[in-house]
């Protein structure tokens, strides 16, 4: 075959693997934002959403973000907040482009490694569309994930041009690849600690297929070795670095087990049995489901045992085979290896296993296998066309059964919906699934989903704290007092539950220790904005304006581009008769949220209150034509016209008042005035009649309708 008509062959396979990936995952695009995990990075994370400032890059390098120091990823999140904002779509689709390149990355790095181009596109292909990596692409809190990984491809991609001779011509020798190798490992473990076990990889990738260890030149193997090690000592430097930190967060969140809940034996346990499903489900990816619940102390001897001989057959095969087959041993250490910081050894969170944990280390296992199968048809001991129909059947399969799976991860619902289908004893899963059923204002089946969650794992303190949140949202206070006090039973007790209590006391007006509760929560967590928010509106509920006005400035100094907070503090700062600061906060407001109806109309009233009615009227009316129901813009837009004696202006603005509130008291009121200044009387006796009886303890009502009732009253004899 010609040279061009392969690298036709070739483009072709690569468009087309570029094609099936978009295929397979596009669809996220229409997706929303998931209750697991993505509040914290996007939706509810405050620095992510203030954009990029010195500020923010500060808490990105020193944050820990759910037990995990990645300022990388969190200033991805930063960009694709500015870029889009919270439409869900675009931060997906940045994932599945991250994806895409790591798959292009994945292939090139092999095809120049190993010089086999077919070989290297089978094992990118099932990377691009194996299911088990859908949770990685699919979920936007993975990007950590996925911006990890790409830096730790192109970290091999550069560390080839480093370890293969007459390669490096960018640069000045080796060095200069070197230091780039280092820089792109830096950036994946600033991205996720995922790749701390890299630096071995590379010295799995010198044995085969660089085959660096037998470049002695007159050296021993074993001095090869030594040299082959210490190059890499920067790199296991950072690698320990990063684990130590990694480490050091955990602890300091609570988020590492302690031995004495989850003993080393348990551990060990769910370890071997991890391996062996992992390598179940890489063959047939049923069941797959975004949360795995640990079993603890329910899983039998035998399975444990069985998973540990089958680990120990595979390893004695791939050694025995290492010298005819370099590839399985390669592969399979590969595999191994790259599970370590995530097998569950040092116990983080609750879970068994996952998906995204499998984004890497299935790597290994697909160079094992498609280097296997190559092997085996250059052998001639399988026809060629019929291994590339049965790799191709192959992918379409896994394509297929990629696509429905992503659409589990629509929104919330669906997702959780599944999980609960899939797995038993799930309560993270029908907690979150009553979470999202919540925010739809399905409560009372949120209400079952909590129960089954309590059932499930009675102490799981976040469900008796949400528990009670729908159940005062249904009126049963007393039911949700129980679950909050079950709540502060735990032990620390958690911000989210004082902020609750602090709720459900000022919806029965007690105010005062509702503000204890709130400023219990802000002692827990000083930058708690809801609780910030929630003391606010109960100090100016008890007529403390000044005080609630200082917390919605410290919400402001959080997320100074709130507009609703801006017109809140606007409102408290007018009430406390500080016009012009109220009119710049409405100003601001109104340059973040043009369409807040609302801050038009109050800027316009505050303007009035300073005798500039053109100006308020232009804010009226820009209050109107935004909410054409505002009956309040266009009383107070009447009351603009009538201080220019516009009469005729305003008896119309009163008009469309009652037009839109036939029972609006003021504008009664106001139109009876203008129509009896006006000569008709006996129509503005009417209007006032009709305020009086929707007000009947107005004075200054009766004292308008005996003015005009005298005027039209007979003169006496």
């Amino acid at each position: 075959m010609s040279q061009s008509r392969q690298l036709r062959y070739r483009y072709t396979a690569v468009v087309l693997l570029m094609a099936v990936t978009l295929a397979v995952y596009v669809q996220v695009g229409r997706y929303d934002f998931v209750n697991l995990d993505d509040g914290f990075y996007v939706t509810d994370n405050a620095h992510v959403q203030q954009g990029f400032s010195w500020e923010t890059l500060r808490w990105a390098f020193t944050t820990d973000t759910l037990a995990n120091w990645h300022p990388l990823t969190v200033l991805s999140h930063t960009l694709d907040y500015r870029l889009f904002g919270l439409n869900a779509g675009g931060h997906h689709l940045v994932n599945v482009l991250f994806h895409l390149l790591n798959t292009l990355l994945l292939l090139d790095v092999l095809r120049r490694m190993t010089g086999a181009f077919w070989p290297s596109l089978w094992v990118a292909a099932l990377f691009a569309v194996h299911p088990l990596h859908v949770e990685s692409v699919a979920w936007i809190s993975e990007r950590k994930d996925v911006l990890s990984t790409f830096f730790g491809l192109l970290a091999l991609r550069v560390y080839h041009a480093y370890a293969v001779p007459n390669r490096s011509s960018a640069f000045p020798g080796a060095v200069g690849w070197y230091l780039v190798v280092v820089l792109m490992f830096g950036c994946s473990l600033m991205s996720k600690a995922m790749l701390v076990t890299w630096p071995c990889v590379m010295l799995l990738l010198d044995y085969w297929p660089l085959k660096r260890f037998e470049r002695t030149d007159g050296a021993g193997r074993v001095r090869v070795a030594c040299a082959l090690v210490a190059e890499k000592i920067p790199l296991f430097i950072m690698s320990g670095a990063a684990s130590l930190v990694t480490w050091i967060l955990q602890r300091h969140v609570d988020s590492v087990m302690p031995l004495d809940i989850m003993p080393l034996r348990m551990r060990l346990s769910n370890a071997l049995i991890a391996y062996a499903v992992y390598l179940e489900k890489s063959v047939w990816p049923a069941g797959l489901a975004v949360f795995y619940p640990h079993p603890g102390d329910a899983v039998p001897l035998w399975q444990s045992i069985g998973a540990l001989l089958a680990l120990v057959a595979i390893t004695a095969l791939a050694v025995l085979e290492m010298r005819r087959r370099p590839y399985l041993i390669v592969g399979w250490l590969w595999y191994l290896g790259t599970l370590v910081p995530v097998i569950g050894i040092i116990q983080v969170g609750a879970q068994a296993m996952a998906d995204r944990y499998t984004y890497v280390p299935l790597i290994g296992i697909f160079i094992a296998v498609v280097w296997g199968a190559a092997d085996v048809v250059a052998r001639g001991q399988r026809p060629r066309l019929l291994t590339a129909g049965a790799a191709t059947a192959a992918i379409a399969a896994l394509a297929i059964t990629a696509t429905f799976q992503v659409r589990h991860w629509q929104n919330s619902v669906t997702l959780f919906d599944h999980a609960i289908k899939v797995t038993a004893n799930n309560s993270l899963a029908h907690y979150n699934l009553g979470l999202a059923l919540a925010a739809r204002d399905k409560r009372e089946e949120a209400i079952k989903h909590y129960r089954e969650a309590l059932r499930i794992c009675p102490g799981y303190c976040s469900v008796h704290t949400d528990l009670g949140i729908a159940l005062a949202k249904q009126g049963r206070k007393e039911e949700a007092w129980t679950e909050y006090q079950q709540a502060l039973a735990c032990s620390p007790p958690s911000a989210d539950v004082y902020n609750n209590l602090g709720l459900l006391l000022m919806g029965l007006e007690r105010f005062d220790p509702a503000i204890a509760h709130f400023s219990e929560a802000l002692r827990l967590d000083p930058r708690y904005v809801q609780a910030l928010n929630n003391r606010g509106k109960a100090l100016a509920a008890r007529g403390d304006s000044a005080a609630a006005a200082a917390d919605y400035a410290a919400v402001l100094a959080i997320r100074p581009n709130d507009a609703g907070t801006l017109y809140t503090l606007g409102n408290l700062t007018f009430g406390l008769g500080k016009v012009q600061e109220a009119i710049a906060l409405y100003r601001k407001a109104i340059g973040i949220a043009p369409n807040l109806s609302k801050a038009h109309h109050n800027l316009g009233f505050a303007l009035a209150s300073l005798g500039q009615p053109d100006a308020a009227i232009a804010e009226y009316e820009q209050a109107v034509r935004l909410d054409p129901a505002y009956a309040l813009a266009y009383n107070n837009m009447g009351n603009a016209f009538l201080a220019q004696d516009k009469i005729a202006e305003a008896a119309g603005c009163y008009e469309k008042a009652l037009q839109i509130d036939p029972r609006y008291g003021d504008a009664h009121f106001n139109l009876g005035n203008v129509l009896a200044d006006s000569g008709r009387l006996d129509e503005g006796i009417q209007h006032l009649k009709k305020a009086l009886e929707l007000d009947p303890n107005s004075e200054r009502i009766r004292e308008s309708l005996k003015r005009l009732t005298t005027q039209t009253a007979p003169p006496q004899k």
